[in-house]
């Protein structure tokens, strides 16, 4: 039962996988392999409390599982406790210094915490474990975005896109770097390129919009942000900058204050009314409608966001918004 559901997993077949794999438990209570499949599986099913478990219990009888060790770890990573997450790649790592798979993945979350160099060690030694790899290259690409290394993030973005053509990510991740690097035609090329593998490609549609906007299609980039939030209910960043959009457009046939305003106001709670460009988007919104306290406050509040101030263009333009707000003035984009 363990091997037919390890061969299920492998084709894909998740729930067959899962009765396989819970029958061959059923007969051997303490079958610690099978634990660490069916967690696996629960992994893949997005299901990781459920894997947290079997996990748990595939190392409570085997204590030098690796599989169980790495398998916990991505659970931990996609429930955004990467502390625990490194805690026992590392333990995976030190029972099998050749799993390429625990380096990979530690190098996940060490990116997460932004810790680049880190990250980088961690993703050259997968490389050097288990050769050139599409999802490798696309992460070392995203350490190099990190530390605004544009030109080596194109580079490994490129070679993740040669080893995998249909990555839509490596794609939408290298428009962006065009994006950074302010090649827009370029970036709207890979970005197209993206949404066209997969449409509900959120990470495509968002820069999409951004780049519509900054060559005035103004209703295009209002349909890719809106498109974006109607496939993710809760991507505030979609959500913010359409408010923005309303708030502060040229084009004074697309601004809508009040719409705006009620945008912005959700990007905030969905946010904890912590994050800088949430803040921004709502103080631009109460400028729009004259309530220029209320756009101090919030723009003053944003600046204290030091994520905030690692976009080099919020970082140029923040300040000068807030000034605006501090002589009454409404901010329009030029």
């Amino acid at each position: 039962m363990s091997c037919r559901g390890t061969v299920r997993l492998a084709r894909g077949e998740l729930d067959e996988a899962i009765h396989d794999l819970t029958e061959a438990i059923r007969l051997k209570p303490d079958y610690a392999i099978a634990y660490s499949y069916r967690g696996i599986v629960w992994n893949h099913k997005l299901d990781f409390d459920k894997a947290l478990t079997d996990f748990d219990e595939a190392i409570r009888l085997e204590p030098k599982n690796g599989i169980a060790f790495t398998g916990r770890g991505h659970a931990w990573s996609q429930k955004k406790d990467h502390d625990q997450a490194i805690q026992d790649f590392t333990k995976a790592i030190e029972l099998n210094q050749t799993d390429g798979m625990a380096h990979q993945h530690r190098g996940n979350s060490w990116l997460s915490k932004k810790e680049f160099d880190k990250a980088l060690s961690d993703l050259d030694r997968a490389t050097q474990i288990d050769g050139p790899d599409a999802r490798t290259c696309q992460l070392s690409g995203q350490v190099y975005m990190g530390k605004k290394n544009y030109p080596q993030a194109i580079k490994n973005f490129s070679e993740a896109i040669r080893l995998a053509p249909t990555n839509g990510q490596a794609m939408a991740w290298r428009g962006y770097a065009w994006w950074r690097s302010k090649e827009y035609d370029r970036a709207l090329v890979d970005l197209e390129e993206a949404i066209r593998i997969d449409p509900t490609n959120i990470f495509g549609l968002y820069y999409r919009g951004m780049i519509r906007a900054k060559k005035r299609d103004y209703t295009g980039a209002l349909e890719d942000f809106d498109e974006a939030y109607r496939i993710s209910p809760t991507y505030a960043a979609a959500m913010s900058r359409k408010a923005y959009l309303l708030a502060t457009c040229p084009d004074a046939t697309i601004r809508d204050a009040h719409a705006a305003f009620e945008l912005a106001k959700r990007s905030c709670e969905l946010t904890s009314w912590k994050k800088g460009l949430q803040l921004s988007s709502l103080a631009a919104a109460h400028a729009a409608l004259g309530q220029f306290e209320d756009a101090i406050q919030w723009q003053t509040k944003a600046l204290e966001d030091p994520d905030y101030l690692q976009d080099d263009d919020e970082k140029a333009l923040a300040p000068k918004r807030l000034a605006a707000y501090e002589k009454k003035q409404a901010w329009v984009e030029e």
